[in-house]
């Protein structure tokens, strides 16, 4: 914890010369925790991130009269909204909604303030260490309207700001002044260090979603998969071919889970899906919508989607997941998931969890391939989880040998089950006229000549045009099986 009141001296140092900042005061501008001071030897002044947050890793501070920027670690992601804060302060008046039962003397202040989701959720479940472990304080959440739900039982204060997420990276004024004079008020306060990245050890999402994962039905009935939608960073080159992938993607897990439930669920309202497809979106923020959003993840086979914050609680609550990776995210893996369990093992984590890596939109990232992963993962699972587990069964005592005996009858019974579903899928996919046209046009490919160009132009034309598709290609098929002196072109 840093130590607001009574301010410590040692909380940031000069960017030049390494010395104390001395003579501060805190500046809390919204998403950023502000140490105002100066440094004597060098004769400056500065605004320097307090070691919190993001800025434990990546501190930032910037020279109050000359603007120059100190970003040792090359942030400049971080370091931009802080420059673009200080140069353009907000003067509208910020309310603070303030929940408490009273004003406690000494508290530990963790800012939840962030432009983006992820990051609000992330030091939120910061929460739990100091309900848990330092009663002496009482913990007090500054948190956006749009994560006051996901508060635990147990915080002492909630002081809620209600503005658009993106709006927290600008240096509101009137906010600053009101979480001044609290702090003022209190004898004690400290600054929750607000990891960015809390160790799963350290949570129990359970807590914060006030639900929890529901046993699932099981692939023998009926699966439910929830795709988690976004229309800021999509799966493939537009809304409509995102809208195109996900109807395919439902279509090809039909063919392995007939009786499937798919969800789509997420903010947007783009495009329409194909007849079956469970349409759970939404266009703007409502607590109810969000908690059965959580029942829904909570309920979930395998939660598919984009890679970001979205996948955050989708994540930590359902059984499966399968996330589409753009290549220019792969620095940030794994740092969108919540994992539900501490005492997951290495090789139950990757059963779990899956990532298909593509190009930036992620068109090269097929449908086909996602269904693939999807089917094979569910179907499998008891298969995996019987070889993963079956070290940990107890020992006759007398023998001294394992009691195989059920291990080989539930083993037999998975392996016939993954086998019958994957099997299935198989078969009902080379019946699939999508699958059947593209086996008959690369039969057409085997058989043509460079003197068929003529046979490939009419078949193009009778593709396109409204005449029978499968009429006009296996009639040029058998064309291009009849011997040559028979042909008519």
């Amino acid at each position: 914890m840093i130590s607001l009141k009574p301010l410590s001296n040692d909380l940031c140092q000069c960017p030049r010369c390494g010395s104390n900042l001395t003579g501060g005061d805190v500046l809390i501008t919204g998403m950023r925790n502000l140490l105002d001071a100066s440094c004597e030897p060098c004769r400056a002044s500065y605004y320097a991130d307090l070691p919190s947050g993001h800025a434990i890793f990546s501190p930032v501070a910037i020279d109050k009269y000359t603007g120059e920027v100190f970003d040792p670690t090359n942030a400049r992601w971080f370091s931009a909204i802080l420059v673009r804060s200080v140069k353009d302060k907000q003067p509208e008046p910020v309310s603070i909604a303030f929940h408490r039962t009273q004003r406690h003397p000494k508290i530990v202040l963790l800012n939840c303030l962030d432009y983006l989701y992820g990051h609000c959720l992330l030091k939120l479940l910061n929460a739990q260490y100091y309900i848990d472990h330092r009663p002496e304080v009482a913990c007090c959440v500054l948190v956006p309207k749009q994560l006051i739900h996901l508060v635990p039982d147990g915080v002492a204060e909630v002081w809620e700001v209600d503005l658009p997420l993106k709006n927290f990276r600008n240096w509101y004024i009137s906010l600053e002044q009101q979480i001044r004079a609290e702090i003022d008020a209190r004898e004690t306060c400290y600054l929750s260090v607000a990891h960015s990245h809390p160790h799963a050890s350290r949570y129990d999402l359970n807590r914060f979603t006030k639900v929890s994962p529901k046993p699932t039905k099981g692939i023998d009935s009926s699966p439910v998969i929830v795709y988690v939608y976004r229309e800021d960073r999509l799966w493939g080159v537009s809304l409509t071919h995102q809208t195109k992938n996900i109807s395919n993607l439902y279509e090809r897990l039909r063919l392995a889970f007939p009786t499937l439930t798919f969800i789509v669920a997420g903010f947007g309202d783009g495009g329409a899906f194909t007849q079956g497809i469970v349409d759970e979106r939404s266009t703007c923020f409502s607590l109810e919508q969000e908690q059965r959003w959580l029942e829904l993840y909570a309920s979930a086979d395998c939660v598919v989607g984009v890679h970001g914050s979205n996948m955050l609680l989708p994540s930590g609550l359902a059984a499966h997941v399968v996330e589409l990776l753009p290549e220019d995210r792969l620095g940030n893996i794994t740092q969108d998931l919540l994992w539900p369990d501490t005492y997951t093992t290495g090789n139950e984590a990757l059963y779990r969890v899956r990532f298909l890596v593509g190009r930036t939109d992620l068109h090269d990232v097929r449908s086909n391939l996602v269904a693939s992963v999807v089917i094979h993962q569910l179907a499998a699972e008891q298969t995996f989880t019987s070889a993963a587990t079956a070290s940990l069964l107890p020992v006759d005592d007398r023998t001294g040998i394992f009691d195989t005996g059920p291990l080989v009858q539930r083993a037999s019974e998975d392996r016939l089950t993954q086998l019958r579903i994957v099997r299935g899928y198989r078969s009902r996919l080379l019946q699939h006229p999508l699958t059947r046209l593209g086996f008959q046009m690369y039969q057409l490919k085997m058989l043509m000549g460079s003197a068929m160009k003529r046979e490939l132009l009419s078949l193009a034309v009778n593709v396109c045009m409204a005449t029978p598709r499968w009429y006009s290609i296996e009639k040029s098929i058998k064309r291009l099986r009849a011997p040559k002196g028979s042909r008519s072109l």
